[in-house]
């Protein structure tokens, strides 16, 4: 009984990781190679009256930020910390956007 416990929490363990590596494979190509997004922590994002204002002062106008498909802040960002911007858009999403 033991070793079938053991087998199915590393399974569960198993599951667990690949879910999180796959969970954001949905940033579009244009973005991103396989390190220049990730998640944006959310009390680093404050509502400005014309859009997004983040910590380093970089502003996503409401208009251009993409729909979060989990709910949460992503950002992409070059090297040098310059966000990426795509035909004009920037690589930002946030929750409840339009896009």
């Amino acid at each position: 009984m033991s070793r079938l416990v053991l087998v199915l929490a590393l399974c569960l363990a198993l599951a667990a990781v690949t879910a999180k590596a796959l969970a954001h494979d949905w940033y579009p190509r244009e973005c991103c190679s396989i390190d220049d997004c990730r998640p944006y922590p959310a009390g680093k994002v404050k509502a400005g009256p014309d859009g997004w204002v983040l910590s380093d002062g970089t502003r996503v106008p409401y208009g251009t930020a993409r729909p979060s498909p989990d709910r949460d802040f992503h950002r992409c960002d070059f090297d040098d910390g310059e966000m990426i911007v795509s035909d004009g858009v920037p690589c930002f999403w946030a929750p409840g956007a339009e896009g």
